[in-house]
């Protein structure tokens, strides 16, 4: 009697997890696909692509259901052998991956409805009114404008000053003449010259220090009223650090041109101030009317100017010609050294720690002018196209 050996039965284990692993097996796909798909969506590259949204949502829920079912039939069985506790953990990890499937679905489509579309479409475009100004701009540009009238009020104040420096000078320059002084060496033995000689110094350091505080606050009226240019075309309302960079600018330009009466005036040698004088061609006087005659010369550079092509990025620079043949240059907001200068028609000579330069000047307009190297080209400290300040 042949005896047939029975095929062996799966154990119990093996019945109640196939289910789960092939849901799990299953579930390992779609969370890969979904990555893609929310990678590709994450990065711009499926734009518009609905199917693409319609995978990504509905993957996720395959995925809980598909855990739900495995979870579902190996909970049945541990139903059935009274295994209460692995049947809760069964049940709430079931349900937990449900309920993160449903929100992340729920959180995914909410975003994607409210982004607006790349494209706008024209038919439903509305116009968006511009912002309104607020207090603190007001303030802003009320203070701007204040410091460019206090500003202007310090430059006026310098003119008539300037003024009685220039007539005194002209007064011993007459003086020295009278008394036979022509050059500094016909100050030996003669007191009276000596005296006058040395006023004369005293003078010509006032008249630098005046004409140096002018230089400044032309550029600061400059600066402050382009700050006041820039907060005006403002339109979305000025920063935190917007008004720390213009409480900062204001305070730079107010400490470049407060007290500079007070600073130390450069010391002039008695006999350079003397040749200055000398050399210098006597001022035009005023008629009984109080007006100045008509020039020779129907331009003039005597006041601020400003460079009309910076180069990028960089402040204009400044230029200031002086009635009594003083210059002073300012570019990449560095001051340079004192310096004098001479014109004859078109012709200017620039003198600046001992070494003239020549240049032609091209008055374009009375408000522009081209200072050209004599040499050619356009090289030279201030060589290049300028524009008055008003």
């Amino acid at each position: 009697m042949s005896t047939t050996n029975p095929s062996p039965q799966p154990k119990s284990d093996d019945i109640h997890w196939m289910p789960l692993g092939m849901a799990v097996l299953l579930a390992v796909v779609v969370v890969i696909v979904n990555v893609i798909a929310w990678f590709l969506s994450w990065v711009g590259l499926a734009a518009g692509a609905e199917w693409l949204l319609w995978l990504f949502s509905w993957g996720l829920i395959l995925m809980a259901l598909l855990f739900g079912i495995g979870m579902g039939i190996a909970a049945w069985a541990e139903l059935k052998e009274k295994s209460v506790g692995k049947l809760l953990i069964i049940l709430f990890g079931s349900g937990s991956i449900l309920g993160i499937a449903w929100y992340e679905r729920s959180h995914y489509l909410s975003r994607h409805s409210t982004e607006q579309p790349l494209v706008a479409d024209n038919s439903s475009a509305r116009t968006v009114p511009a912002p309104v100004r607020g207090p603190k701009e007001e303030s802003a540009i009320s203070t701007a404008n204040a410091r460019v009238a206090e500003f202007e009020k310090k430059r006026a104040a310098l003119d008539p000053l300037l003024e009685k420096a220039l007539a005194d000078r002209d007064d011993l320059v007459a003086k020295l003449r009278d008394a036979g002084i022509k050059t500094a060496a016909d100050l030996k033995g003669n007191a009276q010259g000596q005296k006058l000689a040395a006023s004369l110094q005293r003078i010509s350091a006032e008249i630098e220090g005046l004409e140096r505080q002018q230089a400044a606050l032309d550029y600061a009226i400059v600066e402050a009223k382009s700050v006041v240019r820039r907060l005006e075309r403002e339109q979305a309302g000025i920063s935190e650090e917007e008004m720390r960079k213009l409480a900062e600018q204001l305070r730079d330009v107010e400490e470049r041109t407060d007290g500079v009466g007070s600073l130390p005036l450069t010391p002039f040698d008695v006999d350079a101030a003397l040749e200055k004088a000398l050399a210098a061609p006597p001022r035009p006087t005023k008629t009984a009317t109080g007006k100045k005659p008509t020039a020779v010369t129907a331009m003039t550079l005597v006041g601020t100017w400003t460079e009309a092509d910076p180069l990028p990025y960089t402040k204009p620079g400044m230029l200031t010609f002086t009635k009594g043949g003083s210059a002073l240059l300012t570019r990449f907001g560095v001051t340079g050294p004192p310096a004098t200068y001479t014109l004859n028609n078109s012709e200017l000579k620039i003198t600046a720690e001992g070494r003239t330069e020549s240049f032609s000047v091209d008055f374009v307009s009375e408000r522009e002018v081209v200072i050209v190297n004599s040499g050619g080209g356009r090289g030279g400290v201030v060589a290049g196209r300028w524009k008055r300040v008003e």
